[in-house]
């Protein structure tokens, strides 16, 4: 009989351990914790994704987020779609002579075992020709990316202003 309620035990463990990592692995939900905004695909980990609210009535913005390579091997980032704009680009902030400019990338290399962040100031995915799905904080939009090895990832990015940005 104590076999039988230890047996019990240990599955009722199993599967609560089971659902709290299903929660760490599947997409993102509102809540603000760490666990809930990771997606993974293959060895790739994306975290920390948000997009900017747009200032007044500017029809672009960027996407912002972090993406590990658990893998052996080097991947690239090749480009992003959303039906939130016309298109979307890779690109990259530098600061040549005190004036910030950006400059469009053909891929963002990801070393195996590495990290890369896009982040404000840096490399982003500029988000051009917005429509009304991206209209405000609070929002979520469907993003897909496109990596040369893992293919297509796509999931539910939330659109923050920029202050509560700095707490995600």
């Amino acid at each position: 009989m104590k076999r039988r309620y230890l047996a019990l035990a240990i599955l009722a463990l199993l599967l609560v351990g089971g659902l709290m990592l299903a929660k760490f692995v599947i997409a993102p939900s509102t809540e603000n914790d760490a666990a809930s905004r990771l997606v993974v695909a293959g060895d790739i980990i994306i975290s920390d994704f948000w997009i900017a609210e747009p200032f007044g009535d500017q029809r672009q913005t960027a996407l912002y987020l972090a993406i590990r390579n658990a893998g052996a091997r080097d991947e690239q980032l090749t480009g992003a779609t959303t039906p939130a704009a016309g298109f979307a680009h890779l690109h990259n902030t530098t600061n040549e002579d005190n004036v910030s400019r950006m400059h469009a990338m053909e891929t963002v290399n990801i070393p195996a075992g590495g990290e890369v962040h896009l982040a404000p100031g840096g490399i982003h995915i500029m988000l051009v020709g917005l429509n009304a799905e991206l209209a405000a904080a609070g929002e979520r939009v469907l993003v897909t990316l496109q990596f040369a090895e893992t293919g297509e990832v796509t999931f539910e990015v939330p659109v923050l202003n920029r202050a509560d940005a700095m707490n995600w």
